[in-house]
């Protein structure tokens, strides 16, 4: 109880989370530039809350470089590869108040984690609005790029704490 107590007061005191995003409420800015780095221990530690606890050890970690996208922190021995998402290019949506902690199996580590990578990426290089890398996601699934998975896999998302979409509307919702 007191690491989901530690990890909860230091996500609401990041830079930009707390004094940004609710100050402006559902209209958290959505310039990229405002996307905050987090303590690499903590994101670390964040991102491997998403597995059960017998299966961090061996697991991969990928950080966020807000100026360059996800980068491989920490190589793996199990298969699972882990991470916070903070883009969810999908909703076509720029947030800096989006925190969620993802881990794949290997099947999604090689099929779906590269579609986050490469729109952690276009987001930092400033280059595409949100609707745009929506746009690129979908086409590089239609030229072949990206590939469905083959198989079933598992994509845990058991951390204590996740800062997302309720819905399809809009805003976030902390759970």
């Amino acid at each position: 109880m007191k690491h989901l107590a530690l990890v909860i007061v230091v996500l609401l005191s990041l830079p930009g989370l707390a004094s940004v995003s609710f100050a402006q409420g559902s209209n958290a800015a959505s310039d990229p530039a405002l996307l905050k780095k987090m303590p690499k221990d903590l994101e670390e530690r964040y991102a491997l809350s998403a597995l059960p606890p017998h299966l961090r050890a061996g697991a991969t970690v990928y950080l966020l470089d807000p100026a360059t996208g996800y980068m491989l922190d920490r190589k793996g021995t199990k298969g699972f590869s882990c991470f916070v998402e903070r883009t969810e290019q999908e909703r076509a949506d720029f947030r800096n108040d989006v925190y969620a902690a993802i881990c794949f199996d290997a099947e999604g580590s090689e099929k779906i984690m590269p579609v986050w990578m490469d729109a952690a990426k276009m987001r930092a290089e400033g280059k595409l609005s949100p609707m745009e890398v929506k746009q690129e996601i979908a086409r590089r699934y239609e030229d072949g790029t990206y590939r469905p998975p083959s198989r079933a896999g598992i994509s845990y998302m058991i951390a204590p704490l996740m800062r997302t979409y309720p819905t399809q509307i809009g805003g976030t919702t902390t759970s």
